[in-house]
């Protein structure tokens, strides 16, 4: 409804139509449920699992990767080696382009800088795939890697609580959640996060990523008494 809420709102704007049937119906507020993604201890498992297939290697190691930078997909998409100074990544992201064009530099770990390593043939900086590809298989590897933790989900129909495994529903944003959180975990200052994760402060998707984890709480109630 909001897809076509916007189309009617394109085409009365380019004079199109007068026609707007949206004047008297009230858009329901959308409701999220907690955003979800790999726990450390998963991520590490599924960097040191070896797959028989070169191809889900090579599509680890791309999931890897995000998550250690955070960009979106689209973005991640574009990059070459030429983005890479002194091991600093360095990028301007595509979705605020329009709005203000600052780079965006984010210094990568270890890990980022050894899966990078491994490709240096590349023109591209990783072997990238399709998107839609890169989706599905990231199922197959979670499931073949035994990453099928249940995850309580809610869903934005029905809005009510399903139980699915981890494999069922990982996708390649997921990867970016992680980069958040993990960084909130690390650092309180909202604005250090926005500023290597390419967010405004104030968007709503970034508030959900500050997720407070389960380690997190367990340290607090454990010294309550």
């Amino acid at each position: 409804m909001r897809v076509l809420r916007a189309v009617f709102n394109f085409s009365i704007k380019h004079e199109m139509t007068q026609n707007y049937p949206f004047r008297r119906y009230k858009m329901k507020e959308q409701v999220y449920g907690s955003p979800f993604y790999p726990t450390r201890e998963e991520l590490k498992h599924l960097y040191a699992f070896k797959f028989e297939n070169k191809s889900l290697n090579e599509q680890r190691d791309v999931f890897i990767f995000q998550c250690q930078v955070g960009l979106r997909i689209h973005d991640f998409y574009q990059l070459t080696r030429s983005n890479i100074n002194n091991g600093i990544l360095e990028y301007i992201p595509a979705k605020t382009k329009r709005f203000r064009t600052k780079t965006v530099s984010i210094p990568l770990n270890t890990v980022a800088l050894e899966i990078l390593d491994r490709y240096s043939a590349n023109e591209k900086l990783l072997p990238f795939f399709c998107e839609q590809v890169y989706n599905r298989n990231l199922k197959t590897i979670f499931k073949i890697a035994g990453l099928t933790r249940p995850v309580t989900l809610l869903d934005p129909l029905t809005e009510k609580e399903v139980v699915k495994p981890l494999c069922d529903i990982i996708h390649s944003h997921a990867a970016r959640k992680y980069f958040c959180a993990s960084l909130f975990e690390l650092v309180k200052d909202q604005s250090i996060v926005a500023e290597l994760s390419a967010h405004s402060p104030s968007s709503i998707a970034f508030q959900r990523y500050r997720n407070i984890s389960l380690e997190m709480k367990k340290s607090l109630t454990d010294n309550i008494f």
